[in-house]
């Protein structure tokens, strides 16, 4: 069963629908005349008549209605999975295009959510987290954070200078914030990652970095090895959720270059 045939089937269902309203219709306007002609006796014998046919055309009529409802819901059901299946197989062939161009595999169905972190972090000793600030995601994941650091990992966080006003404005627009709630989660950032280190029994290093230079993307680096990266989104609520590319750097020297060059840049 597919769309094309659901919409034919709704075509001959309408249009038995309409000539069942008219019928109705008609009937009704046809014995209002005829009994209000007393002359004609007749017309009682009729109306008894069109009074069954009203009777069984009613009923009818409904359900015609009813499975027009149905068809349509079912129609549009499978012309939105034809085109989530098209918008997929424009992706998958994007993919298949772009994919030459790099030395190894790299994935971009994947979002934050789906990423198994703790595999990450285990597989991993030093991790270099660029962000605006991840106060939310370091509190869910804190004890993935913890038995990295227990383990003697290296963890190094490059957040914005709470101090530039102007970067602080900027951020705050994505999320229609106030530059003071946006400084407010760097500081939260820094808290909580004091905290993680603490109850690591100061196991492990953590290292934070103050950039005075903006960045438009969330870069994660493990071991010069596996990089992650996301772009911010201009708002919010364009997305609860944001895709993580996620690229394989030990045959890829070009986008290990440019990733360690641009992390540099940061830090100093």
């Amino acid at each position: 069963m597919n769309s094309d045939f659901l919409k034919t089937v709704q075509k001959f269902l309408g249009i038995i629908s309409f000539f069942a309203a008219v019928v109705l219709i008609g009937l009704y306007f046809l014995f209002s005349y005829l009994l209000s002609n007393d002359p004609f006796l007749w017309s009682k014998t009729f109306y008894s008549l069109g009074k069954d046919v009203s009777n069984a055309l009613i009923p009818t009529l409904i359900i015609l209605s009813v499975s027009l409802l149905l068809l349509k819901s079912l129609t549009d059901f499978f012309e939105n999975q034809r085109d989530e299946k098209l918008i997929d197989d424009i992706a998958r062939r994007t993919l298949d295009e772009v994919k030459p161009y790099f030395n190894n595999d790299w994935k971009t169905q994947d979002f934050f959510k789906n990423k198994n972190w703790k595999l990450l972090f285990q597989n991993h000793k030093k991790v270099t987290v660029v962000t605006h600030y991840f106060d939310s995601w370091i509190s869910s994941h804190s004890k993935i954070l913890e038995a990295f650091l227990k383990k003697g990992g290296e963890l190094e966080f490059i957040l914005p200078d709470e101090n530039n006003t102007e970067h602080l404005k900027i951020i705050a627009s994505r999320f229609n914030k106030s530059p003071i709630d946006i400084k407010t989660k760097i500081n939260n950032c820094k808290t909580k990652l004091d905290g993680i280190h603490r109850k690591s029994n100061k196991k492990g290093t953590i290292k934070i970095v103050h950039s005075n230079k903006f960045h438009w993307n969330f870069f994660m680096l493990f071991d010069e090895k596996l990089l992650i990266i996301s772009p911010y989104e201009g708002n919010v609520d364009v997305s609860s959720d944001s895709p993580a590319l996620e690229f394989s750097l030990i045959k890829n020297d070009q986008v290990k270059t440019w990733i360690l060059k641009e992390i540099q840049s940061l830090r100093s």
